[in-house]
Parts: structure tokens; sequence; C-alpha cells
């Protein structure tokens, strides 16, 4: 599927991604710092996010958001969603990037949507090629929270918050899912959907080591797909890494545009 057969005008998807992803970053608890018409915003633990809100960003800016900053700050941009000629933009993001002396690139994901109407579950996948089934639990209490927590930690390789789980847990546009492996009954998969609108943003989908290869992280999509669906969500969004791309792909998602983590040029 390509990106303008997507149900959704395409500048409105893709700021519908990003939205999605940074009203998600807001309720993991964010600070806002405004400077110079410039408002900055920065969560106050994990996910130790740091992104702008409103502005267009340049060379100058980049250079201001570092004087206020920390040494170890990992800085989220993406093209202007505004311009007429995405490409244009993209490559423009990209001179930026490569042109700026304060900021080096860390990481990059790539933005991507999936229209519901059109999604396939594992019913409709032809005979043979659905795994074994995981069992899917949904997270409502703390020793729930205690699985989640250790299980995504260990498959994404940094410490998660707990209090900001529990906090997740209590809101009403937030699914969190544990999957549970069907042989040894321990904890195989996670998943969290974070429902904006009629937008349900697909995060946090990690596997451990351990379970990886067995098409667990294809079955939490599926669902967090289907819940998204009963929600009366019309579109799901994600942010997709290098790795995870290819999983994606073949659940109908359709890349976007890319977001780039930047790091501190003096914090190597």
């Amino acid at each position: 599927m390509r990106i303008d057969q997507v149900n959704i005008h395409p500048v409105k998807i893709d700021q519908a991604n990003i939205d999605n992803l940074t009203q998600l970053w807001s309720a993991y608890q964010a600070d806002t710092q405004v400077f110079t018409h410039v408002t900055l915003k920065k969560n106050r633990s994990w996910p130790h996010r740091l992104w702008l809100s409103g502005c267009k960003l340049d060379a100058q800016l980049l250079a201001t958001v570092a004087e206020h900053s920390a040494a170890d700050a990992k800085l989220p941009i993406w093209p202007d969603l505004a311009s007429n000629n995405k490409a244009d933009a993209i490559t423009a993001m990209e001179d930026l990037i490569n042109n700026n002396p304060t900021w080096l690139e860390a990481m990059r994901h790539t933005a991507m949507a999936l229209d519901l109407k059109s999604a396939i579950n594992d019913s409709q996948r032809p005979l043979g090629t659905t795994p074994t089934a995981m069992q899917i639990h949904q997270v409502k209490n703390a020793s729930d929270i205690a699985t989640w927590v250790v299980t995504g930690s260990e498959a994404f390789g940094y410490t998660i918050d707990p209090e900001i789980i529990q906090q997740m847990v209590e809101r009403d546009n937030v699914y969190i899912y544990t999957g549970i492996e069907p042989t040894t009954g321990l904890a195989a998969a996670t998943g969290l959907l974070f429902i904006t609108g009629d937008i349900a943003g697909i995060h946090q989908i990690g596997v451990p080591a351990t379970f990886r290869g067995k098409g667990y992280a294809n079955q939490m999509m599926q669902a967090l797909i289907q819940q998204a669906k009963d929600t009366g969500a019309t579109t799901a969004v994600l942010q997709a890494s290098v790795a995870g791309q290819p999983v994606y792909e073949k659940l109908g998602f359709t890349p976007l545009f890319p977001i780039v983590y930047l790091k501190k040029a003096l914090a190597l």
C-alpha cells in the first residue's frame, strides 16, 4: 500500500503520527520550558525524551536547544510535515543534520501507518503460516505491571519506570499487554496501545532475546491491531526501528517519513 492509499490525507496522517507519539511522551510526565518563542518539552525520567513543540527547526534553533540540554540529551527531529513536497522536506532535514556541529545522529526510526480497514489478521492468512499462539494478557494490577516492566526492560535494554506504567494503566485511552509463552508460561512480549481520537498508536513492542524468532512480535501486533479496531480507531501508527520495520511492512504498514534522534556532539 502506498502512502496516498492510507485513508487520511498524507499531511494529516503524518501529523497524526507525531501527535500520537508526543502526546504519549507527555503522558509519561513531562515538563515544559519556554525560551525565545520556542517550547521545549522533556520527560522527568524514563523514557528521557526531549522534543520541540510548535516551531520550525533550523540551525540556530538546534544550537539554542543544545545550550539548554543535558550532555546526554537525545533530541528527535522529523521533516517539516506542512511542506507540499515531502522529498524536499526530508532532504532539508538531512542537510540540517549533516551540517550541524552541535548534534550528531544517534539512531533513526521510520514513522509508519496502517489503514485498519485493510488490516489482515491471522485468521485470514494462508493455512500453516500462523505460529504457536501466545496468551495475550492485559496489564491491570501491580503484579501485571511488575512482569511487564521486567520483560520490557529486558527486551529494550533500558530500565522502564513502573510508576509511569501504573499511571498509564489507569488511563482510559491506554491498553497494555503482556504475551505469555505457551510452553513455559513466561512473559515473552510486551505492547502498548495509545488512542488519540481515531488514531491508535502502537508502542513498546518488545521481545526478550530468549524468545525472538518465534513470531511473538507479530502476534502482539495482531492483538493491538484488533484492540485498535475494537476502540473504533481508523488508522494505526507507529515508529519502527530498522529491525522492526520489516515485521510491520508484512502487516501492511506504510513508511511515511524518518524520525532522527540526535545526540549532542560534546557527549561523544
